[in-house]
């Protein structure tokens, strides 16, 4: 077999990254581990997203310490499924994604527009053929 690993990056600077064209591109390169978009969202959109994802039935995920927060269906919870039931399951959660961010706030819609200001590029969400 002819494997290719990637070496371990360091990251040593971690200081605050604001969205950039120089940033992105780092962060597709591995060499930031984020980036952070300062006053993205205001506290109350940031409540009601939360709440949203309550109403859903969403909170910590406790499968792993630290807890991870997250909204989506993860592989190893559903391998003694079939593919088809796996794939189903991710419509159903589709749907609870879509009902989360449609009473939260645009932040999807906010951050494409950000992308397309800040980097000079075009930006747009793929969108799954059912």
């Amino acid at each position: 077999m002819n494997i290719k690993v990637q070496a371990n990056i360091s990251w040593s600077d971690l200081v605050e990254n604001g969205l950039t064209k120089n940033s992105f591109d780092q962060l597709l390169g591995g060499q930031i581990p984020y980036i952070q978009i300062a006053n993205f969202a205001s506290h109350e959109e940031c409540d009601a997203l939360v709440a949203s994802a309550v109403k859903e039935g969403f909170g910590p995920y406790r499968g792993v310490e630290p807890v991870i927060n997250r909204i989506g269906n993860t592989i190893f919870e559903y391998s003694g499924i079939s593919r088809h039931e796996y794939f189903q399951k991710n419509v159903e959660l589709s749907r609870a994604q879509r009902r989360i961010f449609d009473s939260s706030f645009g932040h999807l819609e906010r951050f494409i527009s950000l992308l397309r200001q800040k980097l000079q590029r075009s930006a747009c969400v793929a969108k799954n053929i059912m």
